[in-house]
């Protein structure tokens, strides 16, 4: 009796092994994008765990125009929902725009600035019920401008395309 009793504790005893974990997830490199005539594109960090199939943007990211003037400057986030997989579902990646953005026109002046507002809206998905992903929702601090600088009201259709493009789902990312 007293070694079955050993020998469980002594069982018990490997099984507790312990392991350390990685903690620098997400793992990130910057990178530098360009248009094919030479000027940058975009200025940014991507997570390494998706190389090379997804460049999955996180973190402060600057884009430019062709013309080498501020096109974007803000951070993204990323984060799952439930998509079809080929024999179950599975988790798909998107990125959401979050906090403070600044949008400018070509000609460097500030088109729209302010926080975005963390919101939920649903994504359809092939394979069963519909789920949600955030996405940045413009609030009434946001202040949008015309091309020579001055205030204005933006129209639904501005606010409507802000907010649809400030999240994108690994389907839409693009090179």
């Amino acid at each position: 009796m007293k070694i079955t009793i050993y020998i469980l504790t002594f069982l018990l005893f490997l099984s507790c092994k312990t392991t350390q974990v990685d903690s620098e997830y997400p793992r990130t490199k910057t990178i530098t994008e360009f248009y094919k005539n030479s000027e940058i594109k975009s200025i940014g960090s991507i997570e390494t765990d998706f190389l090379p199939f997804i460049k999955l943007r996180v973190g402060l990211w600057n884009e430019f125009y062709e013309n080498g003037k501020l096109k974007e400057t803000g951070i993204y986030k990323n984060d799952f929902y439930t998509g079809c997989g080929i024999a179950s579902p599975t988790s798909i990646t998107y990125i959401y725009k979050f906090g403070e953005w600044i949008f400018y026109y070509k000609n460097g002046q500030i088109k729209a600035k302010g926080k975005f507002d963390i919101s939920e809206k649903e994504v359809k998905v092939s394979c069963g019920k519909p789920d949600k992903i955030k996405y940045g929702k413009i609030n009434e601090s946001w202040k949008f401008y015309d091309e020579l600088g001055n205030e204005i009201t933006p129209s639904k259709s501005q606010i409507e395309l802000f907010e649809k493009n400030s999240s994108i789902t690994e389907l839409e990312y693009s090179d």
